[in-house]
């Protein structure tokens, strides 16, 4: 059987999984995740723009709202090059200085190898990773 777009049952299931996998926005590739500290000193997307617009065309700045403590902006550039300039540079007060981490990053080597057991899904930058509990004491018979 196929369905209106001629794909067939089987095909269209693993090709949605596929598609939803490596689904992420070009301008994601081009997009810096910024960090810093607000009850020490705070950044204004004017300041931002500027100090990033030594790595190359800044594009745009959106400042996120939220906790008290931390900071936070997406700064999108031209190109992706000039996103992976400025991922890791150090920038801003050295009071305060400014952790800046790629949003997404491509996928490396070979697409949609499934029996390799490789992750081929394109990194985005995520909170830290939880530790994994503790295994659970083993009681000894009485």
């Amino acid at each position: 059987r196929s369905d209106a777009n001629g794909r067939r049952d089987g095909a269209r299931k693993g090709e949605d999984e596929k598609a939803s996998a490596v689904d992420v926005p070009e301008h994601m590739y081009r997009t810096l995740k910024v960090v810093w500290r607000k009850d020490i000193s705070d950044y204004a997307a004017s300041g931002l723009r500027e100090m990033f617009g030594a790595f190359g065309t800044v594009e745009d700045v959106v400042i996120r709202d939220g906790k008290r403590r931390k900071g936070s902006a997406l700064v999108v550039f031209a190109t992706k090059e000039q996103a992976e300039r400025a991922a890791g540079a150090q920038c801003g007060d050295a009071a305060n200085p400014l952790l800046t981490v790629r949003a997404a990053t491509e996928p490396r080597g070979p697409a949609f190898f499934p029996s390799s057991g490789m992750d081929t899904r394109p990194q985005t930058a995520t909170k830290r990773p939880t530790p994994a509990p503790e295994p659970a004491a083993k009681l000894k018979p009485a």
